[in-house]
Order: C-alpha cells, then structure tokens, then sequence
C-alpha cells in the first residue's frame, strides 16, 4: 500500500504459512514501512510478530520449537 500519491513512501505485510502433514507446522507474521531512495532501491524498517517452527518429536527423533519475533531492517534491490 503507497501512503501517498507518489509511489515513495509504502507499507507492505506479510504471512506465510506452511503444515507438515502431522510433522509440525511453520507460520510467520511480518510488516514493515518502506522508502524508495532510487528506481531500484529502497529502505525497510517493520517488526516481525511472529516467526514459528515446530516440528513434532517422534520415537527416536529431535523436537523442534523456535519462536523469532523482534524489529527488522534492511534494503530491498528491485530489477
């Protein structure tokens, strides 16, 4: 979404999601605001709300539980 008439300024967010058919299951909840500095560059700055693995132990097998949640930064290169 552009927050103004000019495509400069811009909030985009995300969610993805992903089931491992009783194994476990991936979700992951982002947003972030963005200003293009350059036709192909722009600066992102958003916070991530939830980032979550889990895979189920098994018999003779390794659980995994992570959670990232926290502030993001970066560049975005477009081509």
């Amino acid at each position: 979404v552009y927050l103004t008439n000019s495509p400069r300024l811009f909030v985009e967010g995300d969610v993805y999601g992903m089931y491992f058919f009783g194994y476990g299951n991936y979700v992951s909840l982002a947003d972030s605001i963005g200003y293009s500095v350059g036709k192909h560059v722009s600066l992102k700055a958003g916070y991530a709300l939830a980032s979550r693995l889990i895979v189920n132990a098994q018999t003779n097998r390794i659980g995994i539980h992570m959670t990232q949640k926290g502030a993001t930064a970066g560049l975005e290169f477009s081509f």
